[in-house]
């Protein structure tokens, strides 16, 4: 994106560019996509390898009954596999 330096974005399958990336991000941001469509069990140990300490997982989602509970689950998921 121009104007901010070091700002990139990637639209691919989160699994797989995970998988294969050597890169560490500051952060990882997911509007609709992967958190909702991928298996947490392969994804968030794959996230949590990516981000640098103190890196951050943001997540858009349509708010459901339950959503809290998701996203606490989701964020101890994110912090037992950085742990691991």
């Amino acid at each position: 994106m121009a104007g901010i330096p070091g700002l990139k974005f990637v639209h691919a399958d989160a699994v797989e560019y995970l998988s294969c990336t050597p890169t560490v991000f500051d952060a990882v941001y997911s509007v609709w996509g992967a958190v909702w469509f991928t298996d947490p069990d392969r994804l968030l140990p794959l996230i949590a390898r990516r981000l640098a300490p103190g890196g951050v997982l943001a997540f858009a989602h349509l708010g459901l009954p339950g959503g809290r509970q998701l996203l606490i689950e989701a964020a101890a998921a994110v912090h037992a596999a950085a742990l691991a």
